[in-house]
C-alpha cells in the first residue's frame, strides 16, 4: 500500500465504508502515479493500493484485477500486448475501470528518459532512441485500439493526460466518483491534495520526488537532447490517423510541411530559371554572336 502524501494530515476521515474497487490500466507515463498519490491523500486510509509489478511472492493475489476485495486499486500497462509479462489482460464487462492515455512523443520520450535513468548501462544515442520509439508506437496503437477505442467501453473512464495536467480538479472529480459513486465530492479536499501532490523533478544531479508541486505538465519535446523535427515528424505520421481519434493534433508534421513550403516559395522567387547562378552566368550558356 502506498506511504502517505507529503503535506496532509493523516486525520480519521469520517465515512468508514469501503471504496469500489477500479482496475487502472495506464499507458506507461500517463499520469498513474500523481493520479494514485492525489487518491491517496484524498480518501486517506480507505484507500489501498496495489502495484503488482513490484510486489514479491505472496504479497498479493498477481492478478488483475485485483481479487483482494481490500484493494481499491491496482495497475496494469497490459504489456502482453507485445509480449511481455504474460498475455494482454481481459476487458471484464463487470469491472469499473480507469485508462490512462497521452500524446504519444511526450509519452515515448518521458519513458526513454525514465530507463535511461533507472538503467544507465543502456545505449542512449539517436539510434537507440528512434528503435525504442518505432516499437513502443506498436504497442501504443495496440493499447488505445484495445482500451480507448475497443468496443468493451461503457465501464471505462477514459484520462487523456493532458487533460488531467490542464484541468486537474476537473477531471479528479469524475475519478473521486467512480471510488465512491455515493458521497458528494469535497473540492476543497481535492484541491488541497492536488496543491500538495509531490512530483519527481529532474535535474543535473538527478531525479527526486518533491512535495507540493501540484499537477502540471512539465516537459517541452523541443528540449529532449535527441530531438529532431524530422524523425518526430515521420513517428507522428505513422500514428496520424489514431492520433486524431484520440483527440490529438499532428505538432511536427505540420511544421515540416510549412518549412518545405516556406523553401520552395523562396527558391521560386530567387531562382526563376531553375539554374544556379554560376549556371545562368556562365559564357557556355550564353547566346553565340553571328
Amino acid at each position: 500500500m502506498s506511504r502517505h502524501e507529503p503535506g496532509h494530515s493523516r486525520g480519521d476521515t469520517s465515512l468508514s465504508q469501503p471504496l469500489e474497487y477500479v482496475a487502472c490500466c495506464s499507458y506507461p507515463r500517463s499520469g498513474h502515479h500523481v493520479t494514485q498519490r492525489v487518491l491517496q491523500a484524498y480518501f486517506d486510509s480507505r484507500f489501498r493500493y496495489c502495484e503488482f509489478y513490484k510486489t514479491q511472492a505472496g504479497e498479493c493475489c498477481k492478478r488483475f484485477p485485483c481479487r483482494n476485495p481490500l484493494v481499491s486499486m491496482s495497475k496494469t500497462h497490459d504489456f502482453g500486448l507485445i509480449g511481455m509479462l504474460g498475455r494482454g489482460v481481459r476487458v471484464r464487462a463487470s469491472t469499473r475501470h480507469l485508462v490512462l492515455i497521452r500524446s504519444f512523443l511526450d509519452a515515448a520520450v518521458s519513458e526513454y528518459e525514465m530507463l535511461r535513468r533507472s538503467e544507465p548501462n543502456l545505449p542512449d544515442t539517436p539510434a537507440a532512441w528512434r528503435s525504442f520509439a518505432h516499437g513502443r508506437a506498436a504497442y501504443y496503437r495496440r493499447f488505445a485500439s484495445k482500451w480507448v477505442l475497443g468496443r468493451q467501453r461503457h465501464n471505462h473512464l477514459v484520462i487523456r493526460y493532458e487533460d488531467l495536467t490542464e484541468r486537474p480538479v476537473e477531471v479528479l472529480q469524475d475519478v473521486v466518483q467512480i471510488f465512491d459513486p455515493v458521497t458528494p465530492v469535497d473540492g476543497g479536499r481535492l484541491q488541497a491534495c492536488i496543491d500538495g501532490v509531490s512530483a519527481q523533478v529532474v535535474s543535473t544531479s538527478g531525479a527526486a520526488f518533491v512535495p507540493l508541486q501540484g499537477i502540471r505538465s512539465r516537459r517541452r519535446l523541443e528540449a529532449f537532447r535527441w530531438f529532431d523535427v524530422d524523425e518526430f515528424a515521420e513517428i507522428e505520421r505513422s500514428l496520424a490517423d489514431l492520433l486524431a481519434q484520440l483527440g490529438y493534433p499532428v505538432r511536427f508534421m505540420d511544421r515540416v510541411v510549412r518549412q518545405k513550403s516556406g523553401w520552395r516559395t523562396w527558391w521560386k522567387r530567387e531562382k526563376p530559371s531553375g539554374r544556379s547562378p554560376d549556371a545562368q552566368a556562365s559564357p557556355t550558356n550564353q547566346p553565340r554572336s553571328s
